[in-house]
């Protein structure tokens, strides 16, 4: 159902609809929404010559049709998660609901379902059961692997969107990605050790995620390629925890017990694991990390922790529902452009700054500022 407007003629009215003004505009449907609802970006002159026109016809929603219209084009949205056991989804998730919250008058439903691991099966399993529920739009965090990015492709051949959020997946099974440049955070990380190291030899491990992750392979791989810039930095180990804190903490036993590291870099889950193995082992281990976990903000305020690379997991979430709702709703289609989200180290030096940052996302896409995340 079309939401119409009223426009004076003469003694009588006749009606526009938001689909006329854009029509006149020479713009879409969304486009026009987004500026009479103020929100998301458009183009500066686009925005005005709609204004323009909603004013010149004085346009006003039929707040009835408009009611009747959302309570009968209700949609769902699906979300899949690898994110039992690890802390850092749990911003992830405040945004995704933060963002169902925003979206739900009109008609919207959020629905997440979390995994523990990176089993190829289990993400089939619940991508299925997702589809035989009949969602609209799918969003995940794909295990790395072949037969998970066919069924996408099967679904994008339904119609249905998919949005990988956090990591990728190969860009012909997915509709767009959202998330950090993972190989940047590596060389990020990287760069901080040389830093630190300032050329002196050094000797460092490295606790990863999973070679199931799509982002997991490239942050290391960034992270490697930066050291090759100072021979003196060895690399004495590297050990898959698949985001587990307990495979952390027994794999960072292990390493200390047998390697004796001067740094470890902790670039996936399971930093609260390495940080008791370094509590309980006693060495003076520096350790660099990812995410703004409480486990890395105590780390940062003892000292054991030199910085840790922040990706914006709340924003992450959000964006990727908002964007879903963007094409649902408004007909505005899907670009994999400016979806990367930008990366910044955190000290204990700047911790409260990143602190308040983060603590302000929910106030921020509260009370319809949607714009600002």
């Amino acid at each position: 159902m079309c939401a119409r407007a009223h426009i004076a003629n003469g003694g009588g009215s006749v009606k526009v609809t938001l689909e006329e003004i854009a029509r006149m505009a020479g713009v879409s449907r969304g486009i026009v929404d987004r500026v009479y609802h103020s929100r998301g970006y458009v183009k500066t002159e686009k925005a005005e010559l709609v204004r323009q026109l909603l004013a010149q016809y004085d346009y006003r929603p039929n707040k009835l049709a408009r009611a009747l219209s959302v309570s009968q084009n209700k949609k769902r949205i699906a979300v899949i998660l690898n994110s039992i056991g690890n802390e850092y989804f749990d911003d992830v998730i405040m945004g995704i609901q933060s963002a169902a919250r925003d979206f739900a008058g009109y008609g919207l439903s959020v629905e997440i379902s979390s995994l523990k691991g990176f089993e190829a099966a289990d993400q089939i399993k619940a991508i299925d059961q997702c589809i035989e529920q009949s969602c609209d739009a799918l969003v995940l965090t794909p295990v790395n692997d072949p037969a998970i990015a066919d069924r996408l492709q099967l679904i994008l051949g339904q119609g249905i969107p998919v949005i990988t959020v956090n990591t990728d997946i190969n860009p012909a099974a997915r509709s767009c990605y959202i998330g950090c440049d993972y190989r940047q955070s590596g060389v990020m990380a990287g760069g901080f050790l040389l830093l630190l190291t300032n050329g002196r030899p050094a000797r460092v491990a490295v606790i990863q995620g999973s070679d199931h992750v799509k982002g997991h392979l490239e942050r290391f791989e960034g992270f490697v390629e930066t050291l090759k810039m100072q021979s003196a930095i060895e690399i004495i180990a590297c050990e898959p925890c698949q985001d587990d804190e307990e495979v952390a903490l027994s794999k960072t036993q292990a390493i200390l017990q047998t390697g004796q590291p001067d740094y470890i870099y902790v670039a996936a889950g399971g930093l609260a694991g390495v940080m008791q193995a370094i509590r309980d082992a006693q060495q003076p281990v520096q350790v660099i990390a990812n995410d703004l976990t409480q486990a890395a903000i105590d780390g940062l305020k003892s000292g054991i922790i030199q910085a840790t690379i922040f990706q914006q997991p709340f924003r992450q979430g959000y964006l990727a529902i908002r964007t879903l709702f963007e094409h649902i709703y408004q007909d505005i289609t899907i670009s994999d452009q400016s979806n990367t989200i930008q990366l910044t180290y955190v000290t204990k030096y700047n911790l409260p700054n990143a602190q308040d940052e983060r603590g302000s996302y929910h106030e921020k896409v509260s009370g319809n500022q949607q714009d600002q995340v």
